[in-house]
């Protein structure tokens, strides 16, 4: 299931995390392993070829990562974020029309536009739920 050993010792310290932050009743930590743990499940089922492209379910990771970082005001993350989501966008796209999903593509390419010229963290807090319903959209047109 895992391809190398580094790989294994990663998601286990990440779960062990998850756990630790879950009985110290740490929210913030928790939502942030939760949704690493979400990010290591996409990697491992991608060999699988699943209906919906891995990297949708990165989008979604990144909308979280938009949500879970402009609740911690952390700039440099959103930004590093931004540039992910665009990356992964990029890669996804033809994917989506390719699928008959022009009009969902035309709406996330408009998103993405959006998050990449955010400047506060007010604004990334306003684009982080509508990148999530977005998504969702995304994952229908498979």
């Amino acid at each position: 299931l895992y391809t190398t050993r580094k790989q294994r010792t990663e998601s286990h310290r990440v779960v062990d995390s998850l756990d630790k932050s879950i009985t110290k009743k740490a929210q913030f930590e928790t939502t942030r392993y939760a949704n690493q743990v979400t990010l290591m499940g996409s990697e491992l089922v991608s060999s699988y070829h699943p209906k919906v492209p891995v990297e949708v379910i990165r989008l979604d990771y990144d909308g979280r990562e938009l949500e879970i970082w402009s609740h911690a005001k952390n700039m440099a993350k959103l930004r590093d974020t931004a540039a992910d989501i665009r990356r992964t966008w990029d890669e996804v796209k033809p994917q989506i029309e390719s699928h008959n999903g022009t009009a969902e593509s035309q709406t996330f390419s408009k998103l993405v536009t959006d998050v990449e010229q955010a400047t506060t963290v007010a604004q990334y807090q306003k684009l982080a739920p509508k990148i999530l319903e977005q998504v969702d959209k995304l994952e229908k047109v498979f």
